[in-house]
């Protein structure tokens, strides 16, 4: 999880006692480019900030090898 403050200072340089929208556009921005996968990805921490889901792929069946038996 990244705080509000330490996205706010790392990217735009502001202090923890600016308030600003401008997190809160960005992450609007980013969750409206990712469509219905929104919600997968960037999750909000009431009170505290953002936590980013990586991608994880669903597992895929793995088949069996077959077995060929040798012609007599």
């Amino acid at each position: 999880m990244v705080t509000r403050e330490t996205l706010l200072l790392r990217v735009w340089g502001y202090s923890n006692q600016i308030r600003t929208r401008t997190l809160d556009v960005h992450i609007l921005r980013l969750r409206r480019k990712l469509g219905e996968h929104r919600g997968k990805y960037i999750e909000t921490i009431f009170n505290a900030g953002y936590r980013f889901q990586p991608f994880r792929a669903p597992h895929l069946v793995q088949r069996q090898p077959q077995m060929f038996a040798l012609g007599a």
